[in-house]
């Protein structure tokens, strides 16, 4: 199953915290499990697990569940 994990990016890339990447910001696919309970928690636990974000507060960060046809060209995949 494929969770596409929207990043905006809310702050000037001179906000950023200097670990954090202005990269982070776009459309994320991250593969699940089929069965999983909740596959948008499962995707977004891997997308922090692989993407460290210092101040989450300087982002929004929203998951849903995508039709593999949906998924944008420009999706980065994790």
């Amino acid at each position: 199953m494929n969770v596409l994990v929207a990043v905006t990016q809310l702050v000037p890339d001179e906000a950023l915290d200097t670990d954090d990447s202005p990269e982070i910001a776009g459309s994320h696919i991250v593969e699940v499990r089929d069965g999983s309970s909740d596959p948008t928690e499962e995707a977004l636990d891997t997308f922090h697990k692989t993407i460290g974000i210092a101040c989450l507060d300087d982002c929004s960060i929203s998951a849903s569940t995508i039709d593999p046809a949906a998924i944008p060209a420009d999706a980065t995949w994790i």
